[in-house]
């Protein structure tokens, strides 16, 4: 036969358990928090580039996501110590996506980041920051090699 023990647990143990839960949710919300190194111009130009989502209605998963990319794109494009001003290179594409595919990343990782840097193309092409796109998904995305 079995029987069953149960313990009884208090109001306190309840209380101090949730307290526990809580507190560490927090810590690791605050371990997940990515801070860039952006220069004052690029955060300005992310910043227009974030009202223009939202002007367009973007969800705030795709907000969060295509923000993230382009953070991401600036910050190695500043690498070099210029400050990003709207414009970048078809090199400066090609070497972050080559990083990305150095470090390992998955190439869906990888496609959606192309996706949000081209939809930031077409952004900075409509603010008259660059003069052409320069990523077309179609050309520009990875696929499995075989």
């Amino acid at each position: 036969m079995s029987t069953n023990k149960t313990k009884e647990i208090s109001k306190e143990e309840i209380t101090e358990s949730e307290a526990l839960v809580e507190e560490k949710e927090k810590s690791n919300f605050h371990k997940k928090a990515v801070v860039f190194n952006i220069s004052a111009e690029g955060k300005k130009i992310i910043d227009e580039f974030k009202q223009y989502l939202i002007e367009n209605k973007k969800v705030s998963s795709t907000l969060r996501s295509y923000l993230f990319d382009v953070n991401s794109f600036i910050e190695f494009v500043e690498t070099d110590g210029t400050a990003f001003n709207g414009k970048f290179t078809l090199q400066n594409y090609k070497d972050f996506i080559e990083m990305q595919v150095e470090k390992k990343f998955k190439i869906n990782t990888i496609n959606k980041r192309i996706n949000s840097l081209q939809q930031f193309n077409i952004f900075l092409l409509s603010k008259e920051y660059m003069d052409g796109v320069i990523i077309i998904l179609k050309k520009d995305k990875l696929t499995e090699e075989k």
